[in-house]
C-alpha cells in the first residue's frame, strides 16, 4: 500500500480556496460591525478616458483600489485591513477580461479574508443566480448586473456569517464597477488553447513522467454546492495528480503536484512572473520561470510557463525542486497546442 504524502501542492490546493474553490470554514468568532455606506466611490475608483482599440479593458480597470479602500473594509470587519492589490494570477481573470481583489487583515492570520472577482457579464453562464450565503463564517455573494459579473468570498474568525454583510459589500463593488469604463473579453486567437481547458482526468492521459511511472488523478471536493460554481468552472480547471517517487529511498510514496492551464493566459505572465519573484528557467518549447505559486500570503515553489498565448502553472511538491517539473508544462504546452 502505497502512502501518500500531502506535499506542497497540496497546501496549494487548500489555498487556492481564494481563487478556484470554496473556502474551508475558520473557527467561528464573534461577528463583525455591518459596513458603513459609503454615498460614493473614492477618488480612485472615479470612471477614466475609455482605452483605445488596442488596449485591453479590465473589470474596475484592472486596479482594485477602484473597488475598496482599506479603510471601508477596516470598518466592515472592525480590524486593519491590507490591500494586496491584483492577485498574483496565473491569467484566469485577466485571459476573460476580469480582475481578482484580495484583502487580509493585519496582523491576524486567517483573520479576515475578502475575495472579490469580476467578470465582463458577458462571461457568465445561464447557470449565475444572484444570491449570498454564510456557513460558520464563511460567506459568498454573487450578482449579475448590465455591465459585470461580481463574486466575492470572505472567511475568517473576524467575519460575520450574516449574508446581509457580504451582499451589501459586493451590492457596493458591482455600484463602483459599472461606473467605470465596461471590461471586455480579450479577443481569442489561432493559439489560444480551446476554453473551457479540457477535463483533470484527460490531462492526466497527456502526462509521461521522464521515468514513465504512472500519474493518478486525486479526486478532490467538488465546489458544486457552492454559489460560486459557475465562477469556478468558468475560470478553469486546478487538478491536482500523484505518482510514485522515483527515490530508491521512499519506495510506495506518492508525490503529489498541481496543475492549472489557462487559455489566453500570457496576458498576466510578465505580471505573475514578477509578483512570485520568479527567476527563469529553460524550456523547450516557451518561457518560464521559477517562482512562488500564487497564495495570498505563504506559498511553496513552482513553475509558471508560457507558450507566448497561454500559460500552464505547475505546483511542485515540497520534496523535489520545481525545475524537475518542467517536463509538465512543455508536454501540456505541445499536447494543448491548436
Amino acid at each position: 500500500m502505497r502512502k501518500l504524502v500531502w506535499s506542497g501542492a497540496a497546501l496549494v490546493a487548500m489555498l487556492s480556496l481564494v481563487a478556484c474553490g470554496p473556502a474551508s470554514s475558520p473557527t467561528p468568532s464573534t461577528s463583525s460591525a455591518a459596513p458603513t455606506t459609503t454615498s460614493a466611490p473614492s477618488e480612485s475608483a472615479s470612471p477614466t478616458p475609455s482605452p483605445t482599440d488596442t488596449e485591453p479593458v479590465y473589470a474596475f480597470n484592472g486596479d482594485c483600489t477602484n473597488a475598496f479602500s482599506n479603510i471601508e473594509l477596516a470598518t466592515a470587519f472592525d480590524h486593519a485591513m491590507t490591500d494586496l492589490g491584483v492577485n498574483w494570477s496565473v491569467g484566469q481573470e485577466e485571459a476573460l477580461g476580469g480582475v481578482k481583489c484580495t484583502w487580509w487583515a493585519d496582523d491576524m492570520y486567517l483573520g479576515a479574508v475578502v475575495v472579490l472577482t469580476a467578470l465582463p457579464v458577458v462571461a457568465a453562464p445561464d447557470s449565475v443566480v444572484d444570491a449570498a450565503q454564510c456557513v460558520e463564517n464563511n460567506c459568498e455573494a454573487t450578482m449579475l448586473t448590465s455591465q459585470g459579473w461580481y463574486s466575492m468570498v470572505t472567511f475568517g474568525s473576524l467575519t460575520s456569517d450574516d449574508p446581509a454583510i457580504i451582499q451589501g459589500l459586493l451590492t457596493q463593488a458591482a455600484e463602483r464597477g459599472d461606473a467605470l469604463p465596461q471590461p471586455v473579453v480579450p479577443q481569442a486567437t489561432a493559439s489560444t488553447w480551446a476554453r473551457p481547458p479540457i477535463a483533470c482526468a484527460d490531462l492526466a492521459e497527456l502526462l509521461v513522467p521522464p521515468d514513465g511511472s504512472p500519474i493518478t488523478l486525486v479526486v478532490e471536493d467538488t465546489a458544486d454546492s457552492s454559489l460560486l460554481a459557475p465562477l469556478y468552472a468558468t475560470l478553469g480547471n486546478f487538478c491536482t495528480f500523484s505518482m510514485p517517487s522515483s527515490d530508491p529511498e521512499s519506495l510506495g510514496v506518492e508525490l503529489m503536484f498541481s496543475v492549472t492551464v489557462v487559455p489566453g493566459g500570457a496576458v498576466a505572465f510578465d505580471d505573475g512572473v514578477i509578483r512570485g519573484k520568479g527567476v527563469p528557467v529553460q524550456i523547450a518549447n516557451g518561457e518560464a520561470a521559477e517562482v512562488v505559486m500564487p497564495f495570498v500570503a505563504e506559498g511553496n515553489m513552482g513553475i509558471f510557463a508560457t507558450d507566448g498565448t497561454n500559460t500552464v502553472a505547475v505546483a511542485a511538491p515540497h520534496e523535489l525542486a520545481p525545475t524537475e517539473f518542467t517536463w509538465v508544462a512543455e508536454q501540456l504546452i505541445d499536447a494543448l497546442a491548436p
